[in-house]
């Protein structure tokens, strides 16, 4: 082979990894669409670029030990939970290894401007799939060596399938609060960003979780507030796993607490009926999206829908009776809001609105302002465009 000017060109070296990739597209090809291929191991390092990775070894949430080469030079974010895995990936600042995602929430409405810092996220780069399955041909053609996933994908499968092509499936659920210091460590060893993955750690979920536990010190169970969180989709209740977290760092109380589904684990929603709602009469209601849109937007709403929504609400037969209603306790929220930051902003937001006089003098803006500017590198839109609070005349 020769270059322009005709001078020769040497042949590029393959790893091993790579050639057992080769051999395994191969099969593919020739198999159709069946992933049959010949596995390969990894060298004890490999270099792309600039950079050199060297054998190492992390534990996802699943607990599996995964050797690979570290820090992880092609990654790709998968399904359950694309929009916080991306965002968890740009605040450690491994976004500069992102190869691919997924398209919900990029290709979305409402998002325009906020990927724009990752470079490796383009219109050819995407995914098409939902939480139920993936495009492994897209996956293959993409050639990252990780897929980082969520835990409510079909991880299992894609570990089978994606296994003989030397690519690693990391399970990690990016939305859970209770998860975050463990994730954002792992996220920090995976790209080689230990440091700003202490700092955000620090900064913001670490610096919140403070704020919540010195303030709610002391707090009775008597004493908790009773919330009723619905989705967007009307009578689609926050149930324990998912939404549920918020309102237990936030100090209040779940009326479907004790709804358990999966045990509580993973994400879960139930539709309830209206009169059970009437029957458990909460103290403060949270109306966590639109009826008809997706559930969040990083581009707010315009305000009559949040108003519409909430005097939507109000109207429902016997609502108007409730505590929440009476009292003045009625909010309608952008999940973008209420999930940022593996939802630990939305549980400080809702806890003091749960709880005002034990947050007096908190500056919960200053955390979703760090958020929003400096780990995830957007432009900032005040926090009042993300809420709406209903009183009551």
């Amino acid at each position: 082979m020769r270059s322009r000017n005709g001078t020769p060109l040497s042949s590029p070296a393959v790893s091993r990894r790579d050639f057992g990739r080769l051999t395994a597209l191969t099969a593919l090809a020739l198999g159709g669409t069946t992933l049959a291929a010949c596995s390969s191991s990894d060298a004890a390092e490999v270099t792309t670029g600039t950079d050199t990775a060297t054998a190492g070894s992390i534990v996802d949430e699943t607990g599996r030990t995964i050797d690979l080469a570290l820090p992880a030079q092609r990654v790709l974010s998968g399904l359950g939970g694309n929009q916080y895995i991306l965002e968890l990936i740009r605040a450690v600042g491994g976004e500069d290894r992102i190869v691919g995602a997924t398209a919900s929430q990029i290709t979305t409405d409402g998002w325009s401007g906020y990927w724009d810092s990752f470079p490796g996220i383009s219109p050819d780069s995407l995914i098409a799939g939902q939480t139920g399955g993936f495009n492994y041909d897209k996956i293959l053609e993409l050639n990252p060596d990780v897929l980082l996933t969520g835990s409510n994908s079909p991880w299992q499968e894609a570990q089978s399938k994606l296994a003989p092509f030397g690519i690693e499936v990391v399970v990690f659920t990016a939305w859970e609060p209770r998860f975050s210091d463990t994730n954002v460590a792992l996220l920090g060893k995976l790209f080689g960003t230990e440091d700003q993955a202490e700092k955000y750690r620090t900064a913001v979920p670490g610096a919140i979780a403070g704020v919540l536990s010195e303030r709610l010190a002391g707090l009775q169970d008597s004493e908790k507030k009773r919330v009723y969180f619905e989705a967007a989709t009307d009578f689609v209740a926050g149930v324990p796993g998912g939404w549920d977290w918020v309102i237990r760092y936030a100090g209040g109380s779940n009326i479907y607490s004790d709804i358990l589904i999966n045990g509580g684990v993973g994400w879960n929603d139930y539709t309830v009926e209206p009169a059970d709602i009437l029957a458990r009469n909460p103290d403060f209601i949270i109306k966590n999206g639109v009826q008809g849109l997706p559930q969040g937007f990083y581009q707010p709403w315009a305000r009559d829908k949040f108003v519409s929504t909430a005097q939507s609400i109000v109207g429902r037969p016997g609502f108007a009776d409730l505590t929440a209603i009476r009292d003045g306790n009625l909010w309608v929220t952008n999940n973008y809001l209420v999930s940022s930051a593996s939802k630990w902003i939305g549980a400080l937001y809702l806890a003091s609105w749960l709880y005002p006089e034990r947050f007096e003098g908190v500056d919960k803006e200053q955390y979703f302002r760090a958020w929003v500017e400096e780990y995830q590198h957007s432009q900032y839109i005040p926090d009042t465009e993300y809420y709406y609070h209903h009183e009551t005349a």
